[in-house]
């Protein structure tokens, strides 16, 4: 199961960037599936600004992908652009970043040592 960051989250939000489409390609066509998990923490850092700059697309698209995430603690593979907070040397999940400048995923595999959930 897949968790995602808030930033790839605003991409994938916003009309036409490249990360974005990226990112929603990972959620299922099928309208009511389950895309992946997410932290309840997403729902202010992810949707303040479009609400303060009154982006009504914005915050629908956003509200869309919010939906179809499962907020609870355990995961599997967490999605993030966050490279600098996210490094290699996380052993408890996998970590994908998804870079800004290239078309594909650097996959970064970190297997659980028994530590605890991320």
């Amino acid at each position: 199961m897949d968790a995602f960051d808030a930033d790839v989250l605003i991409y994938a939000g916003a009309a036409g960037h490249p990360l974005g489409k990226r990112v929603r390609a990972l959620f299922p066509v099928e309208p009511d599936s389950m895309a992946g998990v997410g932290s309840v923490l997403l729902l202010p850092e992810v949707l303040a600004k479009p609400m303060r700059d009154g982006s009504v697309q914005e915050v629908a698209a956003l509200a869309g992908l919010l939906g179809r995430l499962d907020l609870r603690t355990e995961v599997a593979r967490f999605i993030t652009n966050n490279r600098r907070d996210f490094p290699v040397s996380i052993s408890d999940v996998e970590v994908t970043l998804r870079h800004r400048r290239r078309s594909r995923a650097c996959g970064v595999r970190a297997i659980s040592s028994g530590r605890g959930s991320a």
